[in-house]
């Protein structure tokens, strides 16, 4: 029963969290991020809740690659502004020398 209950929470968990970066990319004006992370929500519950069992698997393949290539690309996003407002010398490591 708790294998059963498990992906449904994970799910909704993960459109739960497309919502809310939406938001935060809503506020900061970034109207590409709103979009894709809505369409990751709507396409994620739109597969997990249509009420056809026939494909079942197929479809809950489909809306975990959509929620992880958007996290994914969403880590990737972050990152990169990350290491843009880092300064440089701040990502320098400093080396040691045996001499």
């Amino acid at each position: 029963m708790l294998h059963n209950l498990a992906p449904a929470l994970a799910l909704d968990g993960m459109i739960a969290g497309c919502l809310v970066f939406a938001r935060r990319f809503a506020a900061l004006g970034q109207r590409g991020w709103v979009a894709a992370s809505v369409a990751a929500a709507v396409a994620v519950a739109v597969l997990t809740c249509w009420p056809d069992l026939d494909g079942i698997s197929v479809r809950l393949v489909l809306a975990s690659a959509i929620q992880f290539g958007f996290v994914a690309a969403l880590a990737a996003y972050l990152g990169a502004s990350l290491r843009a407002s880092t300064p440089v010398a701040a990502r320098i490591q400093p080396t040691t020398s045996r001499w």
